[in-house]
């Protein structure tokens, strides 16, 4: 929507995308992962009667929380530039070799509203109420795909949304972005002072910054609820101890100190 900044926005962000920031994405999703199964009950939802519904959840599953993860990554470090703020830790230097990150082939099938069967229909609006929405996101269009876990997943999401440990626990996802994106490099040429120097218009200035704020609130919700689907697909938190995507490494309070 903001083509002359997004064009700057990509030249600023395309230093970063190396080795480290695709580590601390996988960094990000296990700490959401380990935080969603040490502090919620989350009921089995892993007996699909389709083999293949079942195939296509547990790989739309596996995407949906790297990509957000990443979106939510990104958020984090567009939102330090604007005003140059988050003090950087010492850095890891960007790898000169290949960059080693895993590949996604085919983009998750959706159940669209307009072609939803009544029941799931009924489904997103209860959903949209639940979450204050006036929308079906794409993560949760995905999960659709399988009516019969949907619905089960999205009632208890309705209860976790509402428990007053919800928030604390979206809040803390949010922190450990911010820490991660303080060990990268910075995006430069970002600042609020330098998009106004090259002609932005304060307008579209406050727009963007207003986007990022936006997107830090819904991703940090959005990378939440999907690991907590992905454990409910995998058969809840009284089968097992987590298995954790990725090496599972939470950014702790002794962290923070260093």
């Amino acid at each position: 929507m903001y083509p002359k900044f997004f064009e700057l926005y990509w030249r600023a962000f395309r230093p970063v995308f190396g080795n480290p920031f695709f580590a601390a994405i996988e960094r990000l999703r296990a700490d959401a992962y380990t935080r969603a199964f040490n502090y919620f009950d989350v009921p089995d939802l892993s007996v699909i009667a389709d083999p293949n519904a079942r195939r296509e959840l547990e790989e739309a599953t596996d995407l949906l929380q790297y990509e957000d993860a990443a979106m939510l990554l990104i958020a984090a470090i567009q939102l330090q530039a604007f005003d140059g703020s988050g003090e950087r830790l010492e850095q890891l230097e960007t790898s000169a070799g290949p960059v080693k990150h895993p590949i996604y082939v085919h983009a998750p099938k959706l159940s669209e509203e307009q072609a939803a069967p009544v029941l799931l229909r009924r489904v997103y609006e209860d959903l949209r109420h639940a979450l204050g929405t006036s929308f079906i996101s794409y993560e949760y269009r995905a999960l659709a795909r399988s009516p019969e876990f949907f619905a089960r997943y999205s009632a208890a999401l309705k209860e976790w949304s509402t428990s007053p440990i919800y928030e604390g626990i979206q809040h803390a996802v949010r922190e450990s972005a911010w820490m991660l994106a303080c060990e990268l490099p910075a995006a430069e040429d970002l600042t609020v002072g330098h998009l106004s120097e090259i002609g932005i218009s304060n307008e579209e200035i406050a727009a963007v910054v207003h986007i990022s704020e936006l997107f830090i609130d819904e991703l940090s919700s959005l990378v939440l609820n999907v690991s907590l689907a992905r454990i409910a697909l995998e058969g809840g938190t009284q089968i097992r101890r987590p298995a954790a995507p990725g090496p599972v490494k939470e950014v702790t309070g002794a962290e923070k100190a260093a």
